[in-house]
């Protein structure tokens, strides 16, 4: 109530509007799922060989999940790695999926801050489920939908954030400036049924940027991890060229500005272990490409042990 009386008729009606869909929405797949042994799920998310770590996750998880659900993963690829753990799990396209929508009990969304999930986008607003959003800032992969569809990321700007958000998208001197003022997420937020996150941090953010105008459940899932296979140290560094007994400092992931690379070799160029042979930085991931790739792989040249 408190919610409605702050908005205005439009945005009541809006709010309505989408709160009769979700309703509905569930209703019809929890008559189906109850028919069943188990409920249908259509599992977005890449696969392997897409070079994102929500493939290798998925791989991961989807094992766990076949037990409970008959999964059909909806990609968006050429071509999918044949695995062990994809056994049993049928694998179709987006396009295959916008045909067949209705006959599914659940849809799951596996959306993080990349290209790789542009097209669950649309599909979200379509056909809403929930949503495990690995990144809460969505800046990149509007940038992307933004380079197909000019617009697209001032639209993102107004419906979350109003006529002031745009006033500083025409003050600032690049869209990388605007994707890390905002979280571009909201369009996200407001077609999921329930959102699923790895921490408290994206529900502390959530409050932030939203305040009280957040209207879905909230859960906390740790991130997938499977213990680690006992490995020869000594027998590594061989195969990886390191010294014995060198001092090995790593960061692993894509190599973007929220990894705070910069200030590490900064850091590290400002130590004594530049200079020392035993002393080693390794990045282990694709530099991306733009200004903060530029600065990295301007900084990386002047740096010895890297």
């Amino acid at each position: 109530g408190a919610l409605l009386g702050s908005m205005g008729i439009d945005e009541q009606s809006q709010l309505e509007h989408r709160l009769n869909r979700d309703l509905a929405t569930v209703a019809g797949r929890v008559e189906r799922a109850v028919a069943a042994d188990k409920p249908s799920l259509a599992y977005f998310s890449p696969l392997p060989p897409e070079r994102t770590g929500i493939s290798n996750y998925s791989l991961a998880l989807l094992p766990h999940l076949a037990a409970h659900y008959r999964i059909t993963v909806i990609v968006n690829q050429d071509r999918v790695d044949e695995r062990p753990e994809l056994a049993g799990i049928a694998v179709e396209s987006h396009d295959w999926f916008q045909h067949r929508a209705d006959q599914f009990d659940r849809i799951l969304y596996h959306i993080g801050n990349a290209p790789f999930h542009g097209h669950m986008f649309d599909a979200l607003t379509r056909w809403p489920g929930v949503v495990m959003l690995h990144d809460f800032f969505l800046g990149h992969v509007v940038g992307h939908l933004n380079n197909l569809n000019p617009g697209y990321l001032q639209k993102c700007l107004y419906e979350g954030w109003g006529f002031s958000a745009l006033a500083d998208c025409q003050d600032k001197a690049s869209p990388e400036d605007i994707i890390w003022q905002y979280p571009l997420n909201a369009e996200v937020l407001d077609n999921a049924l329930g959102m699923i996150v790895h921490s408290a941090y994206s529900q502390t953010l959530a409050r932030l940027y939203f305040r009280d105008a957040l209207r879905q459940q909230w859960h906390i899932i740790p991130h997938l991890k499977e213990p680690a296979e006992e490995t020869d140290k000594l027998q590594a560094r061989r195969q990886l060229g390191l010294p014995e007994d060198a001092f090995v400092v790593c960061s692993f992931g894509h190599i973007t500005p929220t990894k705070l690379h910069l200030n590490i070799l900064r850091a590290w160029q400002a130590s004594q272990l530049h200079s020392d042979s035993q002393c080693w930085l390794v990045f282990v991931g694709e530099v991306a490409t733009g200004r903060h790739g530029e600065q990295i792989s301007k900084l990386l040249n002047k740096l010895k042990n890297l």
